[in-house]
């Protein structure tokens, strides 16, 4: 794809080139939110005239992060313009939807060239832990315009900057933002109509309810009202219809890395480092341990190396596939690599491969009824206790059996389960790749 291919014709001559511009860190632990400041930075962009084309993307970074806040995403959209229009709308939009805020807001706006350079370093993001210093250092030398306070800020918008979201699976969101004077209060959204909406869109549509409870909206004082998290942004569209709530002062649509799994990483364990998010195949080296609170830890051999992983009492059906597992069971876990040493995996998928047969003593049956019969005591042989027959010198014998959860994949309930990682919804839903849109971005309000 060609990305510098169009000319402005409001002037003389004047060459609009294409940039990708990419933002994070505008929100907090207290409000705020990157996609609302992306939202308004776009609309901006269009009201002065200057296209920005294909969707806005919502990033979703490695969850292992410590010191993210809330989802830990970024945003990135593309324009075609001219370079210091872009700039200074984008940074005055950043500076008004930040006031006030513990925020420090990074920019990184690219070209063509420029973004070429920094994707090989950047696309990690979504997966590990990048080192800002060294991450500061190909940025400047790329010749991308930075702003920002801090080098973290800049490792999220950067990424969001060079990653278009076109190779692998993808998914969208469509967010609905509150009106100004109601962010901070309780959010007024009809659950009835959220369920409806779930059982009309079940198929274009995932992660709306955990029960009876809706999970469209957050509950922080965010300006979101609700997400709604599908395969096509007209089906979210007509499914934003469905939805009776307080009147939003607008939406957009984002396309997005939610729910594909595309931060896992297969790589040996001995490649890993602290904050990397796994796809680890072992074999279990120890029965399950019981921790304080309901928590499960079992270990794991992988390519020579071993791990503790941690199966959390939130997960589920997670949890109880872990205490079923024996030493010798062969599984898959998917996860993050906890930032604390010794290394540790926290469990947020498992799929169990092969179960070893466990050997148990079985009693043998009655000869005469059939019947199982029971131990007669230490030394004294088996009884049947419906006929009432003794056998004096009979004695259980070991047999093979299964036991635990039989193979296949284990999930935790949508309620816990986190932004990339892909729902049992989405399965056979995968997309290969996307086709970027030089066309005006229309899929907001």
């Amino acid at each position: 794809m060609r990305e510098e291919v169009s000319k402005d014709t409001s002037g003389p001559d004047l060459a609009r080139a294409l940039y990708h511009v990419g933002i994070d860190d505008t929100d907090d632990q207290g409000g705020g939110c990157t996609t609302y400041s992306a939202y308004k930075a776009i609309k901006e962009l269009l009201a002065n005239g200057l296209d920005v084309v294909d969707f806005p993307r919502l990033l979703r970074l490695d969850p292992n992060v410590p010191w993210k806040t809330r989802g830990n995403a970024a945003v990135g959209f593309s324009v075609l313009g001219d370079k210091q229009r872009i700039i200074e709308i984008v940074q005055a939009c950043l500076r008004e939807s930040t006031r006030g805020l513990h925020s420090n807001p990074g920019l990184v706006i690219t070209n063509r060239s420029q973004r070429v350079k920094i994707r090989s370093v950047f696309s990690g993001a979504v997966s590990r832990l990048l080192n800002p210093f060294e991450s500061f250092e190909v940025l400047s030398r790329s010749g991308a315009v930075v702003y920002g306070k801090r080098r973290r800020s800049l490792i999220g918008a950067a990424a969001a900057a060079c990653n278009l979201l076109l190779v692998g699976d993808y998914s969208y969101e469509l967010i609905t933002y509150r009106r100004s004077e109601l962010i901070g209060t309780a959010r007024r959204i009809s659950g009835s109509s959220v369920a409806s909406m779930d059982i009309e869109f079940h198929d274009a549509t995932f992660n709306n309810l955990f029960g009876f409870m809706q999970c469209v909206a957050p509950h922080g004082s965010d300006p979101v009202l609700f997400g709604l998290r599908g395969e096509d942004p007209r089906s979210l569209i007509r499914a934003m219809s469905l939805i009776r709530s307080e009147a939003p002062s607008g939406w957009a649509v984002f396309v997005t890395n939610q729910g594909t799994d595309n931060h896992y990483q297969d790589m040996p364990l001995k490649s890993s480092r602290l904050g990397d998010s796994l796809s680890l195949r072992g074999s279990v080296a120890g029965f399950p341990r019981v921790l304080k609170g309901g928590h499960l830890t079992v270990e794991l051999d992988s390519d020579g190396g071993k791990i503790t992983a941690v199966a959390f009492r939130e997960s589920g059906v997670v949890r109880d596939a872990v205490a079923g597992l024996s030493p010798g069971d062969e599984v898959m876990v998917m996860g993050g690599v906890k930032m604390q040493l010794p290394l540790s995996l926290n469990i947020e998928k498992l799929k169990i491969l092969r179960t070893v047969p466990r050997a148990i003593l079985r009693n043998p049956v009655c000869r005469l009824c059939g019947k199982r019969t029971k131990s007669a005591g230490r030394g004294q042989g088996v009884r049947c206790e419906t006929c009432d027959t003794d056998y004096r010198d009979s004695q259980g014998v070991a047999v093979f059996v299964s036991q635990g959860l039989p193979p296949g994949l284990y999930l935790p309930p949508s309620s816990s389960i986190g932004h990339l990682t892909k729902p049992l919804a989405r399965y056979g839903r995968e997309k290969r790749e996307r086709e970027f849109r030089l066309r005006r971005f229309s899929f907001l309000n």
